[in-house]
């Protein structure tokens, strides 16, 4: 049995088959392989502290604009105070929806298959996950 390691995958081959076992389960080889070559471009676009970077950029903006939208609304007594909360966001909001609408921007998301449903399948699983590792050390400590 050969261990590859590519990209914190570690794949188990056997020589008889067309399929691998991963941390996914039983996956044929090409599906990996592929999968494998979709990372290693990624990758070169941009390593992985780059994207986590420009990740927690863009959630540092949501939360900020998020947040002062909330305390402004709390505070608002009028339509035209509803609107003048919701304006700084509405104008970054405008842009993205703008460059999506002209093609200029892609998420990544809009061309995978799965779809939003998909991101929020993927949100659950790994927030499940990372919860349910986190208990058990909680459990183990106590």
């Amino acid at each position: 049995m050969n261990i590859l390691n590519i990209n914190d995958m570690t794949l188990f081959s056997r020589h008889d088959g067309g399929y691998i076992v991963t941390h996914r389960g039983l996956e044929a080889q090409d599906v990996v392989r592929t999968r494998a070559q979709i990372h290693q471009q990624i990758e070169c676009l941009a390593d992985t502290h780059s994207r986590e970077g420009i990740l927690t950029d863009v959630l540092g903006v949501i939360l900020v604009n998020f947040s002062q939208l909330v305390v402004a609304l709390t505070q608002a007594k009028t339509f035209a105070d509803i609107n003048s909360a919701a304006q700084s966001i509405a104008d970054i909001v405008a842009v993205v929806d703008t460059a999506v609408k002209s093609g200029e921007l892609t998420l990544p998301y809009m061309v995978k298959s799965k779809g939003v449903s998909g991101v929020l399948s993927d949100i659950s699983k790994l927030s499940n996950n990372v919860s349910a590792v986190l208990l058990r050390a909680q459990n183990q400590t106590n």
